[in-house]
């Protein structure tokens, strides 16, 4: 008997199975506040090909959302990140994806990342220490923590990744700079990338999804 996954999911098959029993995985990572049912809203456009898991981060807010690590702000107004947790948060979607193959028929090599905000971030993070198990990620409305990065990464592997980015001009929890700053640093390690932005707050506008739509069936037949 499989021993039970270290975070809740809700999850939806494929309407087109793989022949050979295990699907490409889609794997949707909310952002703060929010909960698994949130990006699952996507799940029929994505399901064609791919299993859909949407996941549920690890902590509980005390107004009733969720998160994968704590933000905060000091006396001088700045954010301040809680890199303990996230750590922590990284190890628990690290274990899940281990045994996603005990849980689903699944091919745990073959996941395409997509987060939103502080979801966003953690897929930057997972994507950098296993580029081995992702054929994509999708970062909407995010930013790189450095905190949360990888010491070292197999660049030949992460340069092979496809990075798809999304964030709105009129963002003001993850202000559009900060977006920017992300993919100077993926420009500078020749990571192949994608970079999209709207007029838009923070969220994802239709005219955003449908251009990550046409992205997705067109690199990953999903």
């Amino acid at each position: 008997m499989s021993a039970p996954l270290p975070l809740h999911c809700v999850s939806v098959p494929p309407t087109h199975p793989a022949e050979n029993g295990k699907s490409p995985v889609v794997l949707l990572l909310h952002g703060y506040g929010s909960h698994e049912n949130d990006l699952f809203s996507f799940a029929n456009d994505l399901r064609r090909t791919h299993y859909v898991i949407s996941l549920r981060a690890p902590l509980r807010l005390g107004f009733g959302g969720f998160a994968w690590y704590e933000i905060n702000w000091n006396e001088s107004g700045e954010k301040w990140t809680d890199v303990e947790a996230g750590l922590n948060s990284l190890k628990l979607l690290e274990s899940f994806i281990d045994q996603l193959e005990d849980h689903f028929p699944v091919d745990s090599n073959a996941i395409t990342l997509m987060g939103f905000s502080q979801g966003a971030i953690m897929s930057y993070a997972y994507s950098f220490r296993h580029p081995e198990k992702l054929k994509a990620v999708v970062a909407m409305s995010g930013y790189i923590v450095s905190e949360l990065m990888p010491k070292q990464a197999v660049m030949e592997l992460v340069q092979k990744t496809p990075f798809y980015i999304t964030h709105g001009t009129e963002d003001a929890v993850i202000p559009v700079s900060w977006a920017k700053q992300g993919v100077d640093y993926l420009e500078k390690l020749k990571i192949n990338h994608v970079f999209k932005t709207y007029p838009m707050p923070h969220g994802i506008s239709p005219e955003a999804y449908a251009e990550l739509k046409a992205w997705l069936v067109e690199n990953l037949g999903i």
